[in-house]
């Protein structure tokens, strides 16, 4: 939290980008896709963070890779919104996932099966 209350602190700002994906066909996604990474480089002086819908992006994870790319070169705070909350192995390797590999910040989770599935 300290990262964001820095972001937030340096930037005068508390804005947040929700950069959820409409649906529609694979070019009105890449349309949509150029939109949301102008928001990203036109607006990171204001931004603070960037949340993505990960259902949203399912259909092209790659646009979702270089986009988060993006948003982190931009210096923004990347929070994964995918309501992750499963058992405990499960949980790990989808905090593996969403931590090692796309690089976020945070993700939000759902504690529906328990604690175990907030803590991983």
């Amino acid at each position: 939290m300290q990262l964001l209350d820095d972001l937030s602190n340096s930037k005068n700002s508390l804005l947040c980008f929700g950069a959820d994906l409409p649906s529609g066909d694979y070019k009105k996604t890449i349309a949509d896709t150029q939109k949301i990474n102008n928001v990203i480089w036109y607006g990171a002086a204001h931004l603070v963070a960037i949340k993505f819908n990960f259902g949203t992006w399912l259909r092209d994870l790659s646009a979702l890779n270089k986009s988060i790319e993006l948003a982190i070169k931009q210096g923004l705070y990347v929070i994964i919104d995918g309501k992750f909350g499963d058992v405990l192995h499960t949980s790990c390797a989808v905090a593996d996932h969403m931590f090692n590999t796309l690089r976020a910040d945070a993700v939000t989770v759902n504690s529906w099966v328990g604690e175990q599935a907030v803590l991983a």
